[in-house]
């Protein structure tokens, strides 16, 4: 990323990257002399991960890291392209990689589908997850939508759109094929408890500039994906899933997730609460977290892990926290050494990777065999896994316990 960046600086210095309200230009240079007062940006590189911005400036992330920009997001497809010809190679891994869509406007997935088809993005190792940033609130101020049953609309009628018409939108038609779900991203704006959730008014009478609150746009995005989804699978096309971030510290936000979706990404303060974390345990509900930002909450993964919860390691700013081409690698190095894990709890994590991620079943039977789709011990192929069948015994074994001892005590009330 340092050498793109000093390449692009001596380049494409004088290339305009954003256009004020005055009038003025802004070029790639200034943009990058101007981080933070750093004598030279590129030499210092500074990347502010917290912010989701390069060298902590929003000017410096939109020019190089944004698909909707100026320059026509041709920064980050370099990258992009970049990032895939090393996946790409022998010996190397898979991804699912998120890409933001906030949906201001319903062109944005025209746009975002144009740079997909113009730029070549496309690849047997990757899938696409939409992050959909919970900021209802910046672009109602903005006038951008004028209630949040326009940003829904602006979110998910282009996708029924190109689901019921391909031929009519063939860009974003082949990019749905590469989309495998959407996620919720950034921290939730938390509503006041006391509120009844039947005192919230439907999508289109929602016109304030408050925020929904959390569940409100969980449930929202859930509505609209299942909606989807039924038409998707009726018309034979693969549906959608749903992994909303869960990190706020709310505890009704991983109860919320527990009923809607798919699996969640973040999911540190589960361990907090007993009954959650049983029932995300007894439901196999996926847990994916990126150790690199959360080693303060070390202790309440490894709880999470060891006590059975399906639990999978993920990355978060890779451009930030990470230093060579295979960051995924380096989550499990930094985990194994964190948490003094065996050769046999690592490969249950990277078999917990493959389940969890929305690849085609046919790959993960490739990868990991019939275990993708049984619970039987003797269906796994430890040849492929490499998790001991005493590991597997435990997890299944203990896991049918539990279903049982529920069972009985039902039977008995």
């Amino acid at each position: 990323f340092a050498a793109f960046l000093r390449k692009k600086e001596m380049e494409e210095g004088d290339t305009v990257v954003a256009a004020e309200g005055d009038g003025s230009k802004t070029t790639l240079g200034s943009v990058l002399s101007n981080c933070r007062g750093l004598p030279h940006a590129v030499d210092g590189l500074v990347l502010s991960a917290a912010e989701h911005s390069v060298f902590g400036s929003p000017q410096a992330h939109a020019a190089l890291l944004d698909w909707e920009n100026e320059v026509g997001g041709e920064n980050l497809a370099i990258l992009t392209k970049a990032a895939i010809a090393n996946l790409e190679a022998p010996g190397s891994c898979y991804a699912e990689w998120r890409i933001g869509l906030n949906g201001r406007a319903r062109s944005q997935w025209q746009t975002l589908a144009t740079w997909f088809q113009t730029h070549g993005i496309c690849s047997s190792h990757v899938r696409w997850v939409i992050a959909i940033p919970r900021g209802y609130t910046g672009l109602r101020k903005s006038g951008c939508v004028s209630s949040f049953g326009d940003l829904l609309r602006n979110l998910f009628e282009p996708l029924f759109e190109a689901t019921v018409a391909p031929a009519e939108f063939p860009a974003l038609a082949r990019l749905m094929e590469q989309i495998v779900r959407f996620d919720s991203a950034d921290e939730p704006l938390v509503r006041p408890s006391g509120a009844a959730a039947e005192g919230y008014p439907p999508p289109d009478q929602w016109t304030s500039e408050e925020n929904p609150p959390y569940s409100y746009w969980i449930y929202s995005l859930y509505s609209n994906v299942e909606h989807l989804n039924a038409l998707r699978r009726h018309k034979g096309l693969k549906p959608f899933g749903l992994s909303p971030g869960c990190d706020g510290g709310n505890v009704s936000h991983l109860a919320t997730c527990f009923l809607l979706a798919d699996s969640i990404s973040e999911g540190c303060h589960l361990a907090q609460s007993p009954l959650l974390h049983y029932l995300y345990a007894l439901a196999r509900v996926g847990v994916t977290i990126p150790y690199s930002g959360r080693r303060d909450k070390s202790p309440h993964l490894l709880r999470l892990f060891r006590t059975g919860v399906r639990l999978a390691l993920s990355t978060r700013g890779s451009v930030a926290t990470h230093f060579t081409a295979t960051p995924l690698l380096e989550e499990l190095g930094s985990v194994a050494s964190a948490w003094q894990l065996s050769a046999s709890d690592l490969c249950e994590l990277c078999m917990n990777s493959v389940l969890l991620s929305s690849f085609e079943a046919a790959l993960k039977h490739h990868w990991i065999g019939e275990g993708c789709r049984s619970q039987k011990v003797e269906d796994h192929d430890v040849a492929k896994t490499h998790v001991p069948r005493g590991r597997l015994h435990f997890r299944i074994g203990l896991l049918e316990q539990e279903m049982q001892a529920l069972h009985e005590h039902l039977d008995a009330t």
